[in-house]
């Protein structure tokens, strides 16, 4: 029975491999993304429970959103996507782990600046903080990383707009911002995926085992991109 939940729950979409070839280049084979691992982040960002990038890995981020989420639904804090817990996140499972991204002009527009300065004091003294290349653009878009972005497709994949890459699924279920906030802060919101319906908490909880604090059910990843608009601004 565990295992029939487990399967049905995690079950995901065939990987697609309709990527244009780039001009050839060496480039080391990407591990494959652990999809089981990737649709339980999934469904805890879109629930508001941040597990970090949406890599199908595990870590810190990720042993603290679980947490969050048994809490919230009386379970035990084991930190781990045990059977209980695979049983309380089933009802959301139509949050599928990926989804498909038409390139978009928007979405592959600069400025990039490469390389970027590791130095927030030199960062600080340029006109504008980008990005050092189109694919940690739109890795930061999804709330993941480049690699996992390129283990998800190929290597050889091509930004072109038009084309279609597989993308964690961050995409939001709102996007019907505050009006009030100025236009670039709605554009970045909307390019950062982040979503208007960001949960409050209503306690917080200090675990000295986790080395953090976190607000019950209103840790999102979107947090973390907010944070980043607002250095960007």
């Amino acid at each position: 029975m565990k295992a029939a939940l487990t399967t049905a729950l995690m079950a995901g979409a065939a990987l697609a491999a309709s990527a244009t070839a780039q001009a050839p280049q060496a480039a080391p084979a990407a591990k494959p993304v652990d999809r089981n691992l990737l649709h339980v982040q999934v469904i805890l960002d879109s629930l508001g429970f941040g597990p970090g990038l949406l890599d199908g890995k595990g870590g810190q981020s990720l042993t603290a959103a679980l947490k969050g989420f048994q809490e919230a639904k009386g379970l035990p804090k084991t930190g781990k996507p045990d059977a209980a817990t695979l049983a309380a996140l089933y009802p959301y499972r139509a949050k599928r782990p990926t989804a498909r991204f038409m390139l978009t002009r928007e979405a592959l527009a600069g400025p990039y600046i490469n390389p970027l300065p590791k130095d927030y004091g030199e960062q600080a003294k340029l006109p504008t903080i980008g990005y050092a290349t189109p694919m940690e653009k739109l890795a930061e878009m999804f709330h993941t990383s480049p690699e996992t972005l390129i283990a998800l497709n190929s290597p050889s994949t091509r930004l072109k707009v038009g084309n279609t890459i597989i993308v964690p699924n961050a995409l939001p279920a709102s996007r019907n911002y505050d009006t009030k906030l100025p236009d670039h802060w709605r554009q970045t919101l909307n390019m950062l995926n982040v979503d208007a319906n960001q949960p409050v908490a209503d306690h917080i909880v200090v675990d000295k085992s986790d080395k953090r604090d976190d607000g019950v059910g209103a840790r999102s990843a979107a947090a973390g991109h907010v944070e980043d608009l607002r250095r960007r601004l």
